[in-house]
């Protein structure tokens, strides 16, 4: 199953062409039209919607620019897709209206008017909100007229805005002009949604074309699945894990070699005896591109270093009970036995100081 998008600028008179006798939305069975430019006013951008959308089966939301000349946005839909509206910041560079589509499968939509005047708050703006979007959302389908000659190679403030998109896996599906000048800058942006019959077509209306896409609805994504481990401490008992520690931790250690490698190997056997690993397959409802597999172990990195200058029992007790897949034993286990624990740190670290040598595991 798919439905049938339609993006259109700078159409007041186009609005007409889709309702009334002609009814475009039927005749090419479009599901949902996206307009922006409709109307400054909120009572006449009523009206217009009002006049335009098909008297059954399609509904209609707006929002109409509040000041100024020019903007609004609107989109007139297939009742049965179920549109909301999706709240998200005001922007000060663009006009946007953000749409959560429920059924039959989840999809957040944006429709963009970016006016041509150059704004240095669009990129940042624009940052910001394809952050959060990104992270909560999945299925996203931006379209709109930016401004922007996405066709232009030579065009600097294009490439950054197209690098822009690339950062948070998002790409631009038009790639021929959208208006009469031969500029491409209404665009269809996604982040999964396949670039079936895409078409721009002239109304005779508008120096803007039609920029309809096909949207399959039923299946646009599937979840991603992830094997984790975990270990349950709920089920650690704390008076025989300490009798463990101190039964195992008295031992005659010469070098700091040794007594590095005797912590990390005893800890680690005392853990995995009272708190064994154990995985898990669990599915993500939200994945964050952004998060990268590098960056997760440059925060595993960043962790791991942390615990490396924790060494007297008084700044044990003072660290913040975090920890990382790097540690031979968890962090708050070692702030509750730090007492059992603290005569081998205090061997490790002499250790240390007298050969003046920092174990390469360390």
């Amino acid at each position: 199953m798919s439905t049938t998008w339609a993006s259109i600028a700078e159409v007041l008179r186009a609005l007409h062409i889709f309702s009334g006798e002609d009814d475009q939305l039927r005749q090419y069975n479009i599901s949902g039209v996206g307009v922006q430019r409709v109307f400054n006013q909120t009572d006449a951008a009523l009206k217009v919607c009002t006049l335009a959308c098909p008297s059954t089966g399609y509904s209609y939301l707006q929002k109409a620019r509040s000041t100024g000349r020019g903007g609004g946005l609107a989109t007139i839909y297939r009742s049965d897709l179920d549109l909301s509206y999706l709240p998200l910041p005001e922007l000060s560079s663009c006009e946007c209206l953000p749409l959560r589509c429920k059924l039959p499968s989840p999809v957040t939509i944006l429709l963009i008017y970016r006016p041509p005047k150059p704004n240095p708050s669009f990129m940042p703006e624009m940052y910001n909100l394809l952050s959060s979007l990104c992270t909560t959302s999945t299925n996203i389908l931006i379209f709109g007229d930016v401004n922007i000659h996405v066709n232009n190679p030579s065009c600097r403030f294009a490439a950054e805005f197209l690098q822009l998109l690339d950062c948070f896996s998002l790409r631009q599906l038009v790639d021929v002009p959208t208006h009469t000048r031969g500029h491409t800058t209404d665009l269809v942006i996604t982040d999964s949604a396949p670039d079936r019959n895409l078409s721009v077509y002239d109304l005779g209306v508008s120096d803007h074309k039609v920029v309809s896409m096909e949207l399959p609805i039923m299946s646009l994504s599937i979840k991603p699945k992830c094997q984790i481990c975990f270990r349950n401490l709920k089920n650690i008992n704390p008076k025989i894990m300490t009798v463990d520690l101190k039964n195992l931790l008295h031992t005659d250690l010469p070098s700091v070699i040794d007594a590095v490698d005797f912590y990390n190997k005893t800890l680690s056997s005392i853990l995995d005896l009272h708190a064994p690993v154990k995985t898990r397959t669990v599915t993500f409802s939200h994945s964050a591109p952004w998060f990268t597999a590098e960056l997760r172990e440059i925060k595993a990195a960043g962790r791991a270093l942390e615990h490396r200058y924790k060494a007297i029992e008084g700044i044990v007790r003072k660290m913040k009970p975090s920890t990382c897949a790097l540690d031979p034993f968890l962090t708050v286990l070692v702030k509750a036995n730090i007492s059992a624990i603290s005569p081998l740190i205090t061997t490790v670290i002499n250790h240390s100081v007298q050969a003046g040598l920092v174990p390469s595991v360390l």
